[in-house]
């Protein structure tokens, strides 16, 4: 981080004391979503952080398998055959969708600032006037380093396998195409001093204008 960039972050720090944001960081499985995330909370000093994951394991505790199915498997990867990567990521959206509207809710009743990430969120699907902020994170363009992002850093444990990466790469297709629609920021996967510049770049050109 430059010293102009420093400042800027300082600047940002002291005014989400106050004016307390919603920012969304959106993107497939393995698109950096969590170690973004943390360091966002790190850097700027915001009060909560929450994965859509966490959210469908909660929800997964109020249902079943057969009344959900959707919620008992990954974002990527249907139960069904008959349906679609992107219907199935869809679908799952809009069944956690209440959930996140809700913690939002508590957020702007409190006066907390809060930073929610995971792929279930699909642009469109959320009111835009409910986030101050959506960034949506791509994930890395070669296979083998999208594998390696897959079942690394906090999905060490993550059963995966190559034909996985196919429906993810369907699914940032058309997560891509509704950012562009509804300009919401696109980020590559680049290498993290450079990604975590550019996502604050994002944030400063939102904030401090």
């Amino acid at each position: 981080m430059n010293n102009c960039l420093d400042e800027e972050i300082d600047r940002l720090k002291l005014l989400f004391k106050d004016k307390k944001p919603v920012i969304i960081l959106g993107g497939v499985a393995g698109s950096g979503k969590t170690t973004v995330g943390n360091f966002l909370v790190h850097k700027l000093e915001l009060d909560h952080k929450i994965g859509t994951g966490w959210i469908r394991e909660i929800l997964c505790s109020t249902t079943n398998k057969e009344r959900d199915p959707e919620l008992f498997t990954y974002s990527f990867r249907s139960s069904n055959k008959n349906t679609s990567p992107i219907e199935h990521f869809n679908k799952l959206s809009k069944i956690i969708l209440p959930a996140i509207e809700k913690c939002i809710d508590r957020a702007r009743r409190e006066g907390q600032s809060l930073l929610i990430e995971g792929p279930m969120i699909t642009p469109g699907i959320l009111d835009p006037k409910l986030y101050d902020l959506f960034i949506c994170l791509k994930k890395p363009e070669d296979n083998k380093d999208y594998m390696t992002a897959l079942t690394t850093g906090t999905h060490t444990k993550r059963k995966i396998n190559i034909e996985d990466i196919i429906p993810n790469t369907q699914i940032e297709n058309e997560l891509v195409k509704s950012c562009k629609n509804l300009n919401i920021s696109v980020i590559p996967f680049v290498n993290k001093e450079e990604r975590n510049k550019m996502i604050l770049n994002k944030i400063k050109n939102k904030f401090l204008k």
